[in-house]
Order: structure tokens, then sequence, then C-alpha cells
């Protein structure tokens, strides 16, 4: 069963993040959606997005610290940890919710972290939702035990190089041998 967990921002419309949202959740066809709020995106945002939902499951968490990202960061990794697979969307929210988001996924190790794209305004702000481009954490995660692994063979200490590296290289999109 997949959990998606996505930021919500406020936006220009408010709709417009909402439709923004319902592409992402149509995209990763999730079990149920956990919408990470501040006060006002719950209260301006989140129906616009419900009204799009149908039957989908869905959690509103709201955290008052919108711009305060080692706060949010252990809130959201606390919310991960409740679901067993997770898909994490930072498409929206303040600056300080998408790194804190992103950065619990990371340590999360979620199955995919993702946004939404696509054609932008003169403003910066996307128009349509068009696409979505995701990073697997577990190559961030075997890059960095990768780098362990190396550290551990410089100090000879070849058998457990070997098996960080043997756990981790089959994640990296590239294979090292």
């Amino acid at each position: 069963m997949s959990t998606l967990i996505m930021t919500v921002g406020t936006g220009r419309r408010r709709s417009d993040i909402a439709e923004a949202l319902l592409f992402g959740i149509d995209r990763h066809r999730p079990n149920k959606v956990v919408f990470l709020c501040t006060a006002k995106s719950e209260e301006e945002t989140v129906p616009f997005i419900v009204k799009g939902l149908g039957e989908l499951e869905y959690e509103v968490v709201c955290h008052s610290n919108e711009n305060d990202v080692q706060y949010l960061y252990r809130a959201y990794l606390e919310q991960m940890k409740k679901y067993d697979e997770i898909v994490v969307d930072f498409t929206s929210g303040t600056k300080a919710m998408s790194a804190a988001v992103f950065a619990a996924a990371i340590s999360a190790e979620a199955r995919k972290v993702s946004y939404i794209t696509g054609p932008r305004d003169s403003t910066g702000r996307v128009i349509e939702s068009t696409g979505v481009v995701s990073l697997s954490p577990v190559e961030v995660i075997a890059e960095r035990q990768l780098q362990r692994a190396r550290e551990l063979f410089r100090l000879c200490d070849f058998h457990a190089a070997a098996e960080l590296a043997d756990s981790y290289r089959q994640a990296l999109p590239v294979r090292i041998s």
C-alpha cells in the first residue's frame, strides 16, 4: 500500500496548486495521500484538492512553523515513519517545507521524491501541469554509503568495505564493478 506525502502551499489562486497536486496524485496513484499544510493552506487550498479526490483516503497534517526547516524536518520524518511505502512530492509549500520534506524523504528512504513540472508564465510559475520529475532517494543514500565503503577500503577494512558496497551497488544507475 503506497502513501503519497505532499506539501501544500497556497499558490496564486489556491485552485492552481490544487490542480497541480491532483495531477501528481493521478500520476502516482497512491492508496492514501497525506497533505502537509500550514493553517492557511489547510483552510484555503485543501478544500479545492478534496473536491477532486473522489473516494481516495487522505489525511491533513498542519504545522505552524512553516519557515523552520529543522522543526519541519523532524515533524515530517515522524509522519513518514508511520507508513511502509512512501512517495514524497514537494511541488508546493514554503521553501522550508520543501527542503524539510526532501531531507526527511531521503532519511526515511522514500521510494520516490517528485515534483510537478510544466510551462511557466512570465513570473516563473507553472501554468499547466504536464509532467512529474522523480528522484530515487536510495541513490543519494547509496552514493553516501559507497563513499563510506571507499574510506573503509583506504583503512584496509576490506571485508566491511565490500559488504557495504555490495549492499548499495545495485541502487545506483551506473554499475560499479
